[in-house]
């Protein structure tokens, strides 16, 4: 077998094991892809699911958050990253003026994963370390 044959091999392998995809088609779908999710929201009788979608946000997106965030102290980089990236379970954008309503809690899960869907590990340290560079602006 040549080195040309292994490599077809090789190469045919990963494409078994994983589905590799075109990265610009990847782009263009990411900011309007809607993602269903299930939210464990607690109320005065316990926990609730909760259906929504969430859509990635480009780098550009996320740091203006940052940066609203940054310039409005009446709201969160967090608060500022759902307002844009939360859906209705129908697929209609959140209502922008119960974004800051919702339990600490479940907001730190939702940022959570919408730094999963758009690429970015949120951490515990991440968010405080965010929140630390936003002392003093």
């Amino acid at each position: 077998m040549t080195k040309k044959d292994l490599k077809a091999e090789e190469l045919e392998m990963l494409s078994e094991e994983e589905e590799i995809f075109n990265l610009e088609s990847l782009i263009t779908d990411g900011v309007d892809a809607r993602i269903p999710i299930t939210i464990e929201f607690p109320t005065k009788n316990g926990t609730k699911k909760a259906a929504a979608m969430i859509r990635p946000l480009s780098n550009i997106e996320w740091n203006n958050a940052t940066r609203i965030a940054r310039k409005n102290f009446t709201t969160s980089n967090e608060v500022e990253l759902l307002k844009q990236a939360l859906y209705t379970k129908e697929g209609e954008p959140f209502p922008k003026e119960l974004v800051p309503k919702l339990p600490n809690g479940v907001v730190l899960k939702l940022v959570k994963l919408l730094g999963e869907i758009s690429g970015i590990e949120v951490t515990k340290e991440s968010l405080e370390m965010a929140r630390e560079m936003l002392v003093g602006f």
